[in-house]
């Protein structure tokens, strides 16, 4: 436990700083870069509006601007003293290069306009230079008109080389910073949290392998003070309950006995009841009788071998059936008085009357006398059992119905 929780606290801690790091220098790292790009940009707008005061003001005085003295000259100079600006030119009303730093420059060839971040600020990409930030300002003349436009870059390796020496710092100060956090949590894991843990799981060893009087240590925190208060009060209880387990352990065993007896007691019940059944399925089969059970539903739930020879019916054809049913089947005449005697035998009464039917396997008239009784299945369900003697056979015209 100890192990495990220590591991995935320290393993967390470790999570959350790095991601912490990560994403503080990602930001730092973002603004820095924004930041450095929006200040050479801002360079390079001053002194392009420097160029653009000085050209318009020659411009002013008619001189064409194809005439002008000096500039590849200080254009070459405004490259040299700033190492992040690559070129600066100035070029006419239809993009050609009219002054540069390197005469050799020209600016469209091979150039691919990638977008445009802000007004006078374009993306443009170089074969030698790849990405590149062009800061341009329109030159007018005297009535308004734009005759040409000044132009500086600077590429974008200058911010990644800015960006790398900024990182590398960055990374060494916040590796140091990282690793003195890193390890005040792990003296404060082990000292404030592992250290009473595993205390307190010690002490709960004890009370489980029976030391119920363990001395309980002195917590730092008030948390696991209230654990270890928890932890004592759960030693003296089972102590007290141990107490009592012994003193009641003798009355438990002669509890045991006599439940035993109990138990033996029944199972010779439970045999002597098997016993008693299969007699009475027996006497129910020999009988001479015609015997029928039927439950709370008037279904046939039980029926004899003399019901068949009373009845003429296969008893396999009567079992599950509707008694009333079968009855009619068998052309009784005293169907209501049958049905109100089961209903109240169901009730608990013992009530005896005659039945006339006929017999369904030879049509012989029959004159009975049935005999219904209150039973209770095994499940606790009423029944009722009737027993039908007969009394006589008659010669009695048989009704033209046919029997089904």
């Amino acid at each position: 436990m100890k192990n495990t929780l220590e591991k995935r606290i320290l393993l967390f801690a470790f999570l959350v700083l790095t991601l912490t790091i990560l994403v503080n220098t990602g930001f730092n790292i973002e603004g820095f870069r924004r930041d450095y790009r929006d200040g050479i940009v801002l360079r390079c707008q001053n002194l392009a509006g420097e160029l653009k005061s000085s050209i318009e003001n020659v411009v002013a005085l008619g001189v064409p601007m194809e005439e002008l003295d000096g500039l590849n000259a200080r254009f070459q100079g405004i490259v040299t003293t700033d190492p992040d600006i690559i070129y600066c030119f100035l070029e006419d009303q239809g993009g050609q290069p009219l002054f540069a730093n390197d005469p050799s420059f020209h600016f469209i060839s091979g150039v691919d306009f990638t977008s445009s971040s802000s007004a006078g600020v374009s993306v443009v990409t170089f074969p030698q230079w790849g990405k590149t930030y062009d800061v341009s300002l329109p030159i007018n003349s005297i009535g308004g008109e734009t005759v040409g436009t000044i132009r500086l870059g600077f590429p974008d390796a200058v911010l990644d080389e800015k960006l790398a020496a900024v990182y590398q710092r960055s990374m060494v100060v916040l590796g140091f910073a990282f690793l003195i956090v890193f390890a005040l949590i792990v003296v404060f894991v082990r000292r404030h949290l592992i250290g009473p843990i595993d205390r307190l799981c010690s002490v709960a060893k004890e009370i489980a392998s029976g030391h119920f009087r363990v001395a309980i240590p002195t917590m730092p925190t008030r948390d696991f003070a209230e654990l270890a208060t928890a932890l004592k009060d759960m030693s003296t209880s089972l102590q007290e309950r141990d107490e009592k387990l012994q003193e009641g352990y003798q009355e438990l065993e002669s509890t045991n006995l006599e439940l035993q007896k109990s138990y033996e007691y029944q199972e010779k019940i439970g045999t002597e009841l098997r016993r008693s059944r299969e007699m009475y399925r027996s006497l129910l089969e020999d009988a001479s009788d015609a015997i029928m059970v039927t439950d709370d539903e008037d279904r046939v739930v039980l029926v004899n071998k003399a019901a068949e020879v009373f009845f003429g019916v296969k008893k396999e054809r009567v079992e599950g059936a509707n008694f009333f049913s079968v009855l009619e089947m068998l052309h009784c005449d005293q169907l209501e008085t049958l049905y109100d005697m089961h209903q109240r035998i169901l009730a608990g009464e013992t009530l005896e009357a005659q039945i006339d039917y006929i017999r369904l396997d030879d049509q012989r008239p029959v004159v009975g006398w049935v005999r219904g009784s209150h039973v209770v299945g095994m499940d606790g369900r009423h029944m009722v059992q009737t027993i039908v003697r007969a009394v006589s056979y008659t010669h009695l015209t048989l009704p033209t119905k046919r029997i089904v």
